[in-house]
């Protein structure tokens, strides 16, 4: 089992309860989704949600968070799970999809899901990646391993959730924690 904390970023549209009751919101743009459509959260880092806020939502924002629960045969894990990875590479080349981006490529496997003939070939409701784009205006938190050597570790990296449809059972609870005027006290 996956447990995590998870941080969704809205605009704040004076809408409280209507987030509360119909949360969490689907990704607008499938075309330019990261891991294709369905629900997208930071992983478990609230400094990343602030950021998106300011910078994507131009400081008019919502934060939720809820607490994800994901049975391991359901999750599938790009960040921390050389098995996964591995099986995505493999899928991607059998299926000669290298020159597709990693939305596209999960939205076909989707796609490829739903037939009788493929059953199996992705069965996962939730993904997680990272981001590791070093231009990002959001200052992550990288270290050197040790003197003389090139070697970096990332101690905030950029880690994206997508689950691929709504589910109170993965994602029992989902509730406003910013700004303060939504929070009961």
């Amino acid at each position: 089992m996956f447990t995590t904390i998870v941080h969704q970023t809205l605009e704040d549209r004076d809408n409280a309860d209507h987030v509360e009751e119909q949360g969490p919101f689907a990704v607008d743009d499938i075309k330019h989704s990261y891991l294709g459509s369905g629900y997208y959260f930071w992983d478990d880092h609230i400094e990343l949600a602030e950021w998106w806020g300011e910078c994507r939502i131009n400081g008019n924002y919502i934060i939720c968070e809820g607490d994800l629960k994901v049975p391991k045969e359901q999750f599938f894990d790009l960040v921390g799970c050389r098995k996964d990875q591995i099986y995505f590479l493999e899928v991607i080349k059998k299926l000669n999809l290298g020159k597709l981006k990693i939305g596209a490529i999960i939205e076909l496997l989707k796609d490829l899901e739903r037939r009788p003939n493929k059953k199996g070939i992705f069965p996962f409701k939730v993904i997680r990646a990272v981001d590791i784009y070093t231009r990002s205006k959001y200052n992550q938190e990288i270290m050197k391993f040790a003197e003389k050597r090139n070697g970096l570790a990332n101690l905030s990296p950029m880690m994206i959730i997508c689950l691929i449809k709504k589910n109170k059972v993965l994602l029992p609870t989902y509730r406003i924690i910013y700004p303060d005027k939504y929070v009961p006290d």
